[in-house]
């Protein structure tokens, strides 16, 4: 039997470096980042924004995420939240401090 895992991917407007910077700060973990210059789009205003970050916390979290790209429109997302519960109170409560 396979295993599957649901993964919050999260859009950004231009902060998607700073936004996942500060999620392993939170959570711990290896953090990889690409962005579009490394992918092919060096000579765009693009090529310093983020086209994948993928974080694998020590607690076995994965959160992805992304910029939107200039030629596409960034639309905030509403109605979407991204929930992290537990068994563990004392280490829950340390992440949201």
């Amino acid at each position: 039997m396979t295993s599957s895992r649901l993964n919050p991917y999260l859009h950004f407007n231009g902060d998607a470096r700073q936004a996942m910077e500060f999620y392993k700060s939170v959570f711990g973990g290896e953090l990889t980042l690409s962005t579009f210059g490394e992918n092919g789009m060096a000579d765009t205003p693009d090529a310093d924004k983020v086209m994948h970050a993928q974080l694998e916390s020590t607690a076995g979290y994965t959160l992805m995420g992304s910029d939107a790209p200039s030629h596409m429109e960034y639309q905030q997302a509403v109605g979407v939240s991204v929930s992290l519960s537990g068994d563990d109170a004392e280490r829950l409560r340390g992440y949201f401090a």
